[in-house]
């Protein structure tokens, strides 16, 4: 390991901390005004300063505009993907009614799409595989809890209970945590690539 280089369990526990930090008033606004659009906008402005001065300290403004860009053309973009597959398919007759598959695959392409985004503005077209798989990766097992979370699994109940006492969206909290982990893992992962 070089001098200057941090351990990846760092850069992951830095960029899942710069995304909650980023979060917590992304939630206040939408339990107060109810518009997601506007607070995933919030958490993606707030997230990348604090993921720029935690990891990419040359390079803030232009980390922040990666986060801003990634996050909001990742959830706005895989919500509506998802919907028009959702809605050719019930056109087709299948019905995804109690599936876990939608909520899985719109947070895993969400993973995917914001990591990809992310590499491609901050560290160029190169980067676009190693962020999109890593961030996927992470975002995977983000949208297997928000399933749990959704049915409401005995063994959620800790967090369900802090959802209801607080009124904030646990759902959008486990994936900005899985965005912060995958960005966090990726910049280091990426930055230790292109030193080798």
């Amino acid at each position: 390991m070089e001098k200057n280089e941090m351990p990846i369990i760092l850069c992951a526990l830095l960029g899942a901390l710069a995304f909650i930090l980023g979060g917590i008033p992304s939630l206040f606004l939408i339990r107060i005004t109810f518009n997601y659009l506007l607070g995933v906008l919030l958490s993606s402005m707030i997230s990348g300063v604090l993921l720029g001065l935690f990891l990419q300290r040359r390079r803030v403004l232009r980390t922040a505009l990666a986060t801003i860009a990634g996050v909001s053309i990742g959830f706005i973009g895989s919500f509506l993907l998802i919907e028009g597959i959702g809605a050719l398919l019930t056109e087709a007759g299948i019905n995804m009614d109690g599936s876990i598959l939608p909520d899985v695959s719109v947070i895993t392409l969400m993973g995917l799409v914001m990591g990809s985004i992310f590499g491609a503005i901050l560290f160029g077209k190169r980067s676009i595989p190693t962020f999109a798989i890593i961030c996927a990766l992470l975002c995977l097992p983000a949208g297997f809890m928000i399933v749990a979370l959704n049915q409401q699994l005995s063994w959620t109940a800790p967090l369900i209970d802090i959802q209801q006492r607080i009124g904030f969206d646990m759902n959008l909290l486990v994936t900005l945590l899985a965005f912060g982990l995958g960005l966090g893992i990726s910049i280091c992962r990426w930055e230790k690539h292109s030193n080798e």
